[in-house]
């Protein structure tokens, strides 16, 4: 049995707080570029996220 992945305080606190503030400031830059509705934003966040679970069950 393999114990789930979990990141460490310094971790969540540095490089994964500072990246979701940044996909979060690049979401907010194409939203008012593209003058679109925030779904279509929450759309492709949801197409990058479920690549990255496609991956996962890949490697598994």
């Amino acid at each position: 049995m393999t114990e789930e992945w979990k990141p460490t305080a310094d971790q969540t606190n540095g490089v994964i707080s500072s990246s979701c503030e940044f996909i979060k400031d690049e979401a907010n830059d194409l939203l008012e570029e593209l003058q679109c509705p925030p779904d279509y934003i929450a759309g492709i966040l949801k197409s990058i996220a479920s690549d990255f679970e496609s991956k996962e069950k890949k490697d598994a």
